[in-house]
């Protein structure tokens, strides 16, 4: 494979097996250096396309040719690639290399094979991230908010969708016994805080139900929200609101939530 001397420094780039016919459409703002990486990549048998690299191995380097279609600066590399590869048909196998059906992604539109699935489910198996990773991921999505229209996807790719029982088992499993860390609880802690007062107490009563309580010396209390009656009366709400549900009594009081 020759390259001229006296072509541009920036542009869109073909290479071709001088064999077959067949082709490959990639651009560069440094097509020499860009050439060398190929090369460097294809005689390791390390390249990124596999079909660019099971035709190096079959014919051999001296079967390809490597030139310059457009001259671009790198403002217009992509735009121009995207035409050339249209133009040319590049991701047709049976006239190119070209796997990404899209110059400024090259995964976008492209689809993994059944096998290639396999293996990247198994490379996946058992590995964790290590804690520099994860404190990396934290801070880049820190503060991180998503766009209307991203939420609006989201929900409705989650709407009507059933969580079988085996993953709801699996999901049990791992949470069981589960304790979060002091820090955990501090920022969980910090994020209510912040909350907005009123909104809070809104989603409260709308969500609140009507008990009847009874204390160790036999008042009796009808409320609406369990919540704010345990906090006022220095109880505990998760086990006041539990033992509800069993019908004991919990520190000498006795609870029943009221049908709606």
């Amino acid at each position: 494979m020759a390259a001229a001397k006296s072509i541009s420094l920036s542009g869109v780039y073909k290479i071709t097996c001088t064999t077959n016919g067949k082709f490959y459409i990639g651009s560069s703002n440094n097509v020499i250096r860009r050439l060398k990486d190929h090369i460097y990549a294809l005689n390791r048998g390390r390249h990124d396309n596999q079909y660019l690299q099971h035709a190096w191995d079959l014919h051999g380097g001296a079967a390809f040719e490597f030139c310059v279609i457009e001259a671009c600066n790198t403002q217009s590399l992509l735009e121009a690639e995207q035409t050339w590869m249209d133009t040319l048909d590049a991701c047709n196998r049976s006239v190119g290399y070209n796997i990404g059906i899209f110059a400024a992604s090259g995964m976008r539109g492209r689809k993994a094979s059944a096998e290639t699935k396999e293996k990247q489910s198994r490379i996946r198996q058992g590995r964790k991230p290590s804690p520099e990773s994860v404190a990396k991921t934290a801070l880049g999505l820190m503060g991180h908010e998503c766009f209307a229209e991203t939420r609006e996807k989201i929900s409705r790719a989650k709407k009507g969708r059933k969580v079988s029982p085996a993953f709801r088992a699996h999901l049990q499993s791992i949470s069981k016994g589960r304790r979060f860390t002091q820090q955990h609880r501090d920022r969980i802690g910090a994020a209510n805080r912040r909350r907005d007062p009123e909104v809070y107490r809104r989603v409260s009563d709308a969500v609140a139900h009507d008990y009847l309580l009874t204390d160790p010396q036999g008042n009796v209390y009808q409320v609406h929200g369990l919540k704010q009656f345990c906090d006022t009366h220095g109880l505990n709400y998760t086990n006041v609101s539990c033992h509800s549900v069993s019908g004991k009594p919990y520190k000498g009081w006795k609870c029943q939530r009221l049908p709606i």
